[in-house]
C-alpha cells in the first residue's frame, strides 16, 4: 500500500516538471531518505550515510552548473 501510494504520489508531482529536474530528483532519493529518517524518525545517520549524502548532493550541484557560461 505505501509503495503504490507513493508512487502514484510521484507521477503526480512529475506530470509538469521537466525530465531534466525529475531525474535529478529521483537520483536523490537516497538522500531524502535519510534525511526523512532523521526528520520524522529521530534516526541518527553514520558518518558514512551523511558523506554519501554530501557527495551526492555535490556531485549534483557540479553537473548543473554551466562552466561555460560562468566563464564569459
Amino acid at each position: 500500500m505505501s509503495c503504490g501510494v507513493a508512487y502514484t504520489f510521484q507521477v503526480i508531482g512529475q506530470k509538469d516538471t521537466h525530465p531534466t529536474v525529475a531525474s535529478i530528483l529521483m537520483s536523490l532519493e537516497c538522500v531524502f531518505a535519510v534525511l526523512g529518517g532523521a526528520l520524522l524518525l529521530s534516526q541518527i545517520p553514520t558518518t558514512s550515510e551523511i558523506f554519501g549524502c554530501i557527495l551526492m548532493l555535490a556531485a549534483t550541484i557540479l553537473s548543473q552548473v554551466d562552466i561555460k557560461k560562468k566563464a564569459k
